[in-house]
């Protein structure tokens, strides 16, 4: 990505994914109830060979018992790009806000006939 970053930050490096899949939850001491910002994801190839693939692209929010949606992206087939989902610490998913939030995560949805997508996945302050 040619955007500054924080290491701390990256919600995943780059990686090619044909299945539905999950990052692993980052868990920077700058997510918390309070944080504002939103998730960036870079999308560098997208097969869209069958024409019935579908790629979803889930920011979630995880208070240490339960992930929760807290935004979502729908990339289009064969598309590739800068694509991002707001994110605010307070209004994550629905939890209580009395709830502290202890990470976050990708959450990658496919289907089709031969889906498969590369990306990578960083958050960023707004």
């Amino acid at each position: 990505m040619s955007k500054l970053k924080d290491s701390l930050l990256v919600l995943e490096a780059s990686t090619t994914k044909t299945a539905d899949y999950q990052s692993t939850a980052i868990t920077a001491p700058q997510i918390d109830n309070d944080y504002v910002g939103k998730a960036i994801i870079s999308v560098t190839a997208c097969d869209d060979a069958s024409a019935d693939e579908t790629y979803v692209m889930y920011l979630e929010s995880y208070d240490g018992t339960t992930y929760y949606k807290v935004g979502c992206v729908e990339i289009p087939r064969g598309v590739t790009g800068i694509y991002e989902i707001a994110y605010s610490g307070v209004s994550a998913g629905k939890q209580a806000v009395a709830a502290a939030i202890e990470g976050v995560r990708l959450n990658l949805d496919v289907s089709g006939t031969t889906p498969s997508i590369t990306f990578e996945g960083y958050l960023a302050p707004v």
